[in-house]
């Protein structure tokens, strides 16, 4: 079972301060994008089966509703290091994942930060301590390669851990009758994301907040 030891306090410290991160894409371009690539998909597979005609609606009920498009943040860990590389100085900032603790690297130049969305935040399911294993790993590995490239490399952390709500845009569809399918856009870099984010997300939306 996974630990929430110390993600309490935390999540209710997020809450309250400018730990939410500006998304950069905005709702018409995250449209415009999710719908060029579903549409093009469904045209692919109609000229696969011969079918020259346009794709059916949604079902019935749902199709006022669908295809829907909405901002939202999921927790995410904001951990720094410095590193020391020979004669070199930098600082890395890594965010882990609040329901997998999976790394990412970013980049913090140029991101401006906001008070909290009016939506309630999701409350990570993992820990701080399990948060910093995991970053810990990812730079021990780091170190691990570098030192047999380049030599002496030095790393030690930077900053307080601090948690983070990190945007996507999330578009719902009928992928067919009855059955409903999500995608997700990273909001901040415009790019499509891999399959751990939806896993978080579905997570988020199934446990309590």
């Amino acid at each position: 079972m996974t630990s929430t030891t110390g993600t309490t306090s935390l999540a209710g410290q997020a809450a309250e301060t400018r730990n939410w991160i500006c998304p950069r894409v905005d709702q018409a371009a995250a449209r415009e994008r999710f719908e060029r690539r579903r549409f093009n998909r469904l045209r692919r597979v109609a000229r696969a089966w011969g079918i020259h005609r346009p794709p059916p609606a949604p079902p019935r009920g749902i199709s006022r509703e669908l295809p829907h498009l909405t901002l939202v943040w999921l927790p995410q860990y904001l951990l720094s290091f410095d590193v020391v590389e020979d004669r070199h100085h930098a600082t890395t900032h890594l965010l882990v994942g609040g329901y997998e603790p999976q790394v990412t690297l970013i980049e913090l130049r140029g991101i401006s930060w906001q008070a909290p969305s009016r939506v309630s935040p999701f409350s990570p399911i993992v820990s701080l301590d399990e948060a910093r294993r995991a970053a810990q790993r990812t730079m021990a590995t780091a170190r691990l390669r570098n030192v047999q490239k380049r030599g002496r490399y030095v790393v030690s952390p930077h900053a307080p851990s601090r948690l983070v709500y990190y945007p996507y845009w999330a578009y719902y569809f009928a992928r067919r009758a009855g059955m409903l399918d999500v995608r997700l856009l990273d909001a901040l870099s415009g790019k499509s994301v891999g399959p751990g984010v939806k896993t978080s997300l579905l997570s988020a939306l199934a446990g309590p907040r």
